[in-house]
């Protein structure tokens, strides 16, 4: 180490390390090379360890091992395939029904199957309504049809239970009442409304299956769908039709 003090500021330094002050920035004194030459040089600066090179990347491609991208380019064929069968497999199991006809049975009897319920018709008359009730609707009355049906307690929601209805002459349908506020009123008056998902907790169902029926019709059906299939495959198979005599109205006094 050669000391050297700036002959400004007064600082001491490493004159190897530096050829000026590093508090005020006055070079160094220089050194005679020898001789009245009168050359000056600076003094030798310190040797420097070379710096190390930057890495270079290694850009050499690998061998590639063909044992290891025939087993890859296997598993890929074979997960194309699994996923191929697996898609087949979802379109073939919720394939919508083809349009198969729907076949209309007519029930001769009081008693009739309805997939997995039996249906009894026990009767059929009107509820006495006062005019100034809730439930009266003028040109209209209602008729109940009482009924038993068993087998719902071997059902489950997944059951794809159908609609209750009345066909009427011309093309008419009246669809089953099941107004929760009515039903309610109608309770109070001693009915027992049934609806169809009654069918799933009461064995036997009993009750009366409530319908507004326009007045000046005679007669009406009883129409009960057989439904199968589960999900996107469900579908009407039937239409149970049972025909039905309505009683006679009383006139209303002038």
């Amino acid at each position: 180490m050669r000391r050297v003090k700036c002959d400004n500021c007064g600082k001491v330094y490493d004159g190897d390390k530096r050829d000026f002050c590093p508090e005020c920035g006055r070079r160094a004194p220089r050194e005679e090379t020898g001789g009245n030459t009168g050359h000056f040089q600076f003094s030798t600066p310190p040797a420097q360890e070379p710096e190390a090179p930057f890495p270079q990347p290694d850009m050499t491609i690998p061998a590639q091992r063909s044992g290891g991208t025939l087993v890859l380019r296997l598993l890929i064929v074979i997960g194309l395939v699994v996923c191929a069968a697996l898609i087949a497999w979802g379109v073939v199991r919720y394939r919508l029904p083809e349009n198969e006809p729907i076949v209309t049975v007519a029930e001769t009897s009081d008693t009739f199957q309805v997939g997995e319920l039996t249906v009894k018709v026990n009767g059929v008359s009107w509820v006495d309504l006062d005019p100034s009730s809730r439930l009266w609707w003028a040109d209209f009355d209602l008729l109940a049809v009482d009924v038993t049906v068993t087998g719902g307690s071997a059902l489950d929601w997944e059951y794809p239970i159908g609609e209750f209805y009345l066909a009427l002459d011309g093309g008419h349908y009246i669809p089953l009442l099941e107004d929760s506020t009515a039903l309610e009123m109608l309770k109070n008056m001693g009915f027992t409304p049934v609806v169809s998902y009654d069918l799933i907790w009461w064995e036997p169902a009993e009750g009366q299956m409530l319908f507004y029926v326009p007045k000046g019709f005679d007669s009406a059906a009883l129409c009960m769908e057989e439904r199968t299939g589960k999900d996107k495959t469900e579908r009407v198979e039937a239409i149970h039709t049972y025909a039905i005599t309505l009683p006679q109205r009383e006139e209303a006094a002038p």
